[in-house]
């Protein structure tokens, strides 16, 4: 399973409880995607300090970066927005696989969850 994390919205995204989301999400990932690879996609993604994971710092539209990710997976792949906050459990969860599943929330190809 190959965990995508879209950064395109990291540079704006508000800190929770001093820390930045895309750092949430790595701490809150680390004990459930152990061994997964992590693509890291969007033109933030060179700032962000996660050891292992592959950057792709392309500013092309979310949709292509996601056919990108999508086409070199050899699994399943769960994509999430790295500027928002997601439960632990969330992740967990989606991690896990079984039946495949979409959600979006927010401004268009910019976006996913």
């Amino acid at each position: 399973m190959t965990l995508f994390i879209d950064t395109g919205g990291v540079a704006s995204a508000e800190a929770l409880f001093g820390l930045a989301p895309l750092e949430r999400v790595r701490r809150s990932s680390a004990r459930f995607a152990a061994g997964s690879p992590v693509i890291l996609s969007g033109p933030d993604a060179g700032a962000a300090r996660w050891p292992g994971a592959q950057v792709d710092t392309d500013s092309a539209p979310l949709g292509t970066r996601l056919r990108r990710a999508l086409g070199a997976s050899t699994g399943e792949l769960v994509a999430i927005d790295g500027a928002n906050v997601v439960d632990p459990r969330l992740i967990a969860f989606l991690l896990q696989g079984g039946a495949p599943g979409l959600a979006a929330r927010g401004g268009g190809a910019r976006r996913a969850v």
